[in-house]
């Protein structure tokens, strides 16, 4: 299958409560209609990037109403690979790695591997094998976790009055709430809020930060009646 965006295979290891709280905190923002127009919609965006010898590992997805990304820095992460690495989770995929991760109850580390063709998770010894094309894509016209990204610049500074729909809204928040179950923000989540900065014409963000992990979303403000 032909791909027009980065990919080089690379093995990560981390705290396998890290990587879950990654997928289940973007897994919700996907589009849930199979019949959207763009595939990439569909999926979780799972993305190494590398830029300027910064390396991190993102999970991002959105459904055009609103989105998610969940960022991990490799100064707290064992990474074989180069470059940049892009593919896309379909739900299926998702799914069968929170079940794995999930059936570990032990704090542990997991080793996600991705080549051309293959994923393999292994926690605690539990070996998940994912197929191209069944749980993931590499998809020629993938809209790419970068891409996804770019979403989250230029947003709003100054907190506003806003209107958001409530359904997305609570989608949100449950996805924020997944990725504050992180390890290494374990202890700051009982004090760090999540903070929503708002627009009136703008997409509001919600943020969570600590040293160690990043969570974002941003939701489209609804249109009220006059």
């Amino acid at each position: 299958m032909t791909n027009n965006l980065p990919f080089n295979p690379f093995t990560v290891t981390l705290d396998r409560s890290e990587l879950l709280a990654a997928l289940e905190a973007t897994a919700p923002m996907v589009d849930k209609n199979k019949y959207s127009a763009h595939a990439s919609l569909r999926n979780v965006a799972l993305a190494v990037l590398d830029d300027n010898g910064k390396r991190t590992l993102m999970t991002a997805a959105t459904n055009q109403y609103c989105a998610g990304k969940y960022v991990m820095d490799y100064d707290r992460l064992n990474f074989e690979g180069e470059g940049d690495s892009n593919i896309e989770l379909t739900p299926d995929g998702v799914k069968a790695m929170i079940a794995a991760l999930k059936q570990v109850k032990l704090e542990c580390l997991a080793a996600l591997t991705v080549k051309r063709g293959e994923i393999t998770l292994d926690v605690a010894g539990t070996v998940v094998k994912l197929m191209e094309g069944t749980a993931w894509n590499l998809a020629e016209q993938a809209l790419g976790a970068r891409k996804l990204g770019k979403l989250f610049e230029n947003l709003p500074t100054d907190a506003k009055a806003g209107a958001f729909n409530p359904d997305y809204m609570s989608t949100v928040l449950k996805a924020g709430k997944a990725g504050l179950r992180a390890k290494f923000g374990a202890k700051e989540a009982k004090s760090t809020p999540i903070v929503i900065t708002t627009d009136v014409t703008k997409p509001a963000q919600f943020t969570v930060k600590s040293d160690y992990f990043g969570w974002d979303a941003i939701l489209m403000p609804m249109r009220m009646p006059s």
